[in-house]
């Protein structure tokens, strides 16, 4: 047994039954494994305690000094944050234990004539190209349903293709333009593969303005049914675009930030949101924080950005008397300009209250260690 491991049961009864992340650490500050749960208290303390461990966990909980939480609001919002945590940070215990084999992917296998992009899970393979993790294997269902319908990209098997002599009905219903019986040559389908790459990517303006370009062109030499096939395409593309934007909020860059508890023990929750994902949560302990919560939070504001890039948007949980000269000051620091403000509603408001709730948990854990 660790000698960590009676102030870590403590811990652990104090976190709540919420969907969540949880982080754990040696002594070193090495950041050892992330994992997700639907209950929080239960998963956590599943590990203390239980002597049935494999060799390597147990090995991994007797370094565990430290543990950090972030609460969300779902399962697959967990499922996703521990998706970019683990590939931000490549902790040893997660490769160790799980390599990565639950998250789906997109592969794009190399040293084909006519490549093709498929669902994989796995280990990283030789001469491919990895587009992922996903949340969900329905969600790569989804991505490659939608580039087949714009792009055309074959699905079948190499064997397959090898052996056609006609096109299949993935022809015959639009979600593949033929290779393998030569309808469409290397030069046009490797083309279309580039560009269904380039959405993979998130360039999907970039891929956007090409087949607008070749409409326009298709058009002016009175290639008619070539440019309304592209119409097609673009249509469809640009609709796919607008569902991520409207359903993701991925342009925006925000930190949402929260401030919980009472003077001498205030915790501040750091909730960075970058193109609509959620990248985790640091929380943050002023020392001596003696002063109201708004003076405190303006403090904390001050010193945190003159160290920390500030993004366009910052959300913060009150109202601060002086905030006009804060966003300013906040301004000047950035090098342009931000938005100070406590949001009212909608997604935004709902991540500020993910934050508060991170931020007050962050409290009763540090009010339980006292």
């Amino acid at each position: 047994m660790s000698e960590h491991e009676p102030d870590l049961r403590g811990y652990v009864a104090t976190l709540p039954q919420r969907p969540g992340v949880y982080r754990m650490y040696a002594a070193d500050g090495e950041l050892l494994y992330v994992g997700k749960a639907a209950r929080l208290r239960d998963r956590v303390g599943s590990y203390f305690g239980n002597q049935g461990q494999a060799p390597k966990v147990a090995a991994m909980v007797r370094r565990i000094t430290r543990i950090e939480v972030t609460v969300v609001n779902s399962e697959q919002d967990a499922l996703l944050l521990e998706c970019n945590l683990i590939k931000a940070h490549r902790p040893r215990y997660n490769i160790m234990l799980r390599d990565d084999k639950s998250f789906p992917y997109i592969l794009c296998q190399a040293g084909h004539e006519f490549p093709r992009l498929v669902f994989y899970r796995g280990p990283q393979p030789r001469n491919a190209r990895l587009f992922g993790p996903f949340a969900s294997a329905h969600a790569v269902k989804e991505v490659l349903l939608h580039l087949q319908k714009v792009f055309k990209i074959r699905n079948c098997r190499d064997s397959f293709f090898a052996n056609r002599s006609r096109p299949c009905l993935q022809y015959q219903i639009g979600r593949c333009s033929a290779p393998c019986v030569a309808l469409i040559g290397r030069a046009d389908y490797a083309r279309d593969l580039a560009g269904a790459i380039g959405v993979l990517e998130g360039r999907n303006a970039e891929v956007i303005g090409e087949l607008q370009a070749r409409m326009e062109s298709a058009a002016a030499e009175l290639k008619f049914e070539d440019a309304a096939r592209l119409r097609d395409q673009l249509r469809e593309l640009q609709e796919i675009r607008s569902q991520q934007l409207a359903n993701a909020q991925r342009e925006a860059d925000t930190d949402v930030i929260a401030i919980a508890g009472e003077p001498g023990q205030y915790a501040i929750c750091v909730l960075p949101v970058r193109e609509g994902q959620n990248l985790g949560t640091a929380s943050h302990f002023p020392a001596s924080a003696l002063s109201e919560p708004a003076a405190t939070l303006a403090d904390f504001l001050l010193l945190y950005y003159s160290r920390e890039p500030a993004p366009p948007e910052i959300l913060i949980n009150i109202e601060l008397p002086d905030h006009e000269p804060l966003a300013q000051a906040l301004e000047s620091a950035a090098g342009r300009a931000l938005q100070l403000r406590v949001p009212q509603r909608g997604l935004k408001r709902q991540w500020l209250e993910l934050a508060l709730e991170n931020a007050r948990n962050a409290h009763a854990v540090a009010r339980a260690r006292t």
